[in-house]
């Protein structure tokens, strides 16, 4: 199964090679930040293990709030906020 950066990463270059002069610049730094999102381009964070010592690696986020990746947990909890916060008596 794709998931969205997955298909952002494969038709992004064609998109913005055609429509570049039309996208806003903000659209293009989302673009961006999912694409790069974990990989070798946010850089690399070492963990070092406390009961066993070993040294383990993972990649940083973008923390860009648009991407799916390291942003949806924030979504969930925002939208969990917003039911608790409409009133008991409106049916949505």
């Amino acid at each position: 199964m794709d998931t969205i950066k997955d298909i952002i990463t494969a038709f992004a270059p064609e998109y913005l090679d055609r429509f570049r002069s039309h996208i806003p610049g903000n659209h293009i730094k989302v673009i961006k930040a999912i694409t790069s999102c974990r990989t070798h381009d946010t850089g690399l964070i070492v963990y070092s293990c406390k009961k066993c010592g070993h040294l383990h690696t993972t990649y940083r986020s973008c923390g860009n709030r648009h991407c799916p990746v390291c942003q949806s947990h924030k979504t969930r909890e925002w939208l969990k906020a917003q039911s608790k916060s409409r009133c008991p008596g409106i049916i949505s």
